[in-house]
């Protein structure tokens, strides 16, 4: 299983993803973005 991060913090040497907590405000949904960099 993939981690799910909580914010860019927790991301520091690794491939993220990252929850997009602003995007689903409001929503049951969960949303999320892996970085690249």
């Amino acid at each position: 299983m993939v981690r799910i991060y909580n914010d860019i913090t927790e991301t520091v040497g690794n491939t993220p993803l990252v929850r997009l907590n602003r995007v689903t405000k409001g929503l049951e949904a969960t949303v999320v973005a892996k970085l690249e960099f």
